[in-house]
């Protein structure tokens, strides 16, 4: 009964080897060769996105500018230890003074006009409005997450 199973298992194996190399047939096997994109020319302009298709990925963000009212040191309202610094070079700093935490972030304003707050961890997507010098930021990922700042200087540290 041993030879019976073994001899099978053989013929198995082999049926398994002559199907991956085509099965002893001398006929060449056609492949498929893949796609290759050619490069856009210069003067060529970009293909548009089909129906449905977004043209942007979520971490691609249309940037427009720095908005110079944001320039400045802005203290949260809630407790009044965690600040924001914004530069007018695009960068900041986030700074909870409690605990001496300082988060580096790059900063822009989008065309559709929110802000984006890129820090190494994270990009965060914020609603804006500054009235006077109070500042109030609104997540566009968290719904419902809203926080308050008042202006303490122009110039940030």
């Amino acid at each position: 009964m041993k030879k019976i199973v073994a001899f099978l298992f053989a013929m198995l194996l082999l049926a398994g080897l002559l199907a991956a190399c085509g099965g002893g047939n001398d006929t060449p096997v056609e492949t498929a060769e893949p796609e290759v994109e050619e490069p856009a020319l210069e003067n060529e302009e970009p293909a548009e996105p089909e129906d449905g298709e977004a043209d942007e990925t979520e971490d691609e963000v249309p940037l427009l500018a720095i908005d110079p009212s944001l320039v400045g040191i802005w203290l949260w309202d809630e407790h009044g230890a965690y600040e924001y610094n914004f530069f007018e070079d695009g960068t900041g700093n986030r700074r909870v003074e409690l605990i001496d935490y300082i988060t580096e972030f790059t900063w822009l304003i989008t065309e559709e006009l929110y802000l984006v707050i890129e820090t190494e961890a994270m990009t965060e997507r914020w609603d804006y409005e500054i009235d006077n010098n109070a500042l109030t930021l609104t997540s566009r990922q968290v719904p419902g997450t809203q926080y308050s700042y008042t202006r303490i200087s122009m110039i940030p540290r």
